[in-house]
Formats: structure tokens, C-alpha cells, sequence
């Protein structure tokens, strides 16, 4: 009798699964604030792209475990990372964006220095604002190389690999390869 209770089971959940998808199918595509922000990000907007993000970023701490904050925090560190090269590179002042900036290093230090779990993006982000911050100091610029080292030999497959290339491109020749 228990293989006919788990059949019965089974069977409600399938034809429950089947009835969700069936609305999921129906129901009109909504792609949420984290892709809208991704969407305004890869069109250049990267103020905007933070405006969308921050009230997610700012949502729990970093070492929360819901997913979409999680998501929303490393992609607002990522974006705000994009945004102050460019605004570098262009020779545009940061003032304006200074808050953005303020609550990403701020994510991707309680992130990166968390003792319950290591966060090689957040410390790879991380690394980067102390390396290239306006303002940063030669203590910092020392704490980005050693922890892009740490980044570099984590063997983590998305972020030990930008490391290395960070590294190379800081004329740190031990990462660049032959």
C-alpha cells in the first residue's frame, strides 16, 4: 500500500507540475529589475543600471543566501566596477556616482571579508576598486595585488582567470604566460 500512496502522490504532483507550466506558458514575459539593469548595463547605462539595482543591493546582508540579492550585489559591484573605468578612462569625475560607489565597496568588503564563505567575485571586485579607486592608497593598492593573488589560486573557473589577467596587465609577469 505505501507504492500506491507515493503513485498517487506522484501523480498530483505531475499533473500539478503540468498545470504550472501551463500558466508559466500563458503568463506574459517579465524580465525583472536584476535583467533590466543587465539590459541597461550592456547599452552603456550604467547609472541607470545602478538606480535599478541599488534597492536589491542594499536588501540583507551580503552573506544572505537569497538568491536574487545575491545576484543583485555582485552585478551592482560588477556594473559599478564597468562604470568607474569608463568614467576614468574618459577623464569624467566620479562625484556624482560617489554614493554608487561607496555601497559597492561596501558590499564586496563584508562579502569578500565574510568567515562563513569565500566569495572569489566579490574578492576579485574587490581587489580591483582598491587597485583603481580614485584616491586609493599604496597600503590598498598592496591589499588589491595580494588578494588577486589569492583570487589567481583559488581555482575558482570564472574569477581565478580575470585575476591572473589583472595581475598580468599590472606587469605582475609570473601571470602572464608564455
Amino acid at each position: 500500500m505505501r507504492n500506491s500512496g507515493f503513485a498517487t502522490r506522484l501523480k498530483a504532483l505531475c499533473v500539478a507540475g503540468f498545470v504550472s507550466l501551463v500558466v508559466l506558458v500563458a503568463a506574459p514575459a517579465y524580465a525583472g529589475p536584476v535583467d533590466d539593469a543587465i539590459a541597461a548595463a550592456n547599452a552603456g547605462n550604467h547609472a541607470e543600471a545602478l538606480d535599478i539595482l541599488e534597492p536589491l543591493a542594499r536588501r540583507g546582508h551580503p552573506d544572505d543566501y537569497m538568491q536574487q540579492d545575491a545576484d543583485a550585489r555582485i552585478l551592482f559591484v560588477m556594473i559599478a566596477d564597468r562604470f568607474r573605468t569608463r568614467l576614468f578612462n574618459e577623464g569624467a569625475n566620479e562625484a556624482e556616482h560617489e554614493k554608487a560607489f561607496k555601497l559597492a565597496y561596501e558590499i564586496a568588503h563584508r562579502a569578500a571579508s565574510s568567515d562563513t564563505v569565500t566569495n572569489w567575485g566579490m574578492r576579485y571586485y574587490l581587489a580591483r576598486m582598491y587597485l583603481y579607486g580614485a584616491g586609493s592608497t599604496v597600503e590598498q593598492a598592496e591589499t588589491g595585488v595580494a588578494m588577486l593573488r589569492e583570487v589567481a589560486a583559488s581555482g575558482d573557473r570564472v574569477y581565478a582567470n580575470q585575476a591572473r589577467t589583472t595581475l598580468c596587465d599590472e606587469w605582475i609577469e609570473e601571470y602572464c604566460g608564455d
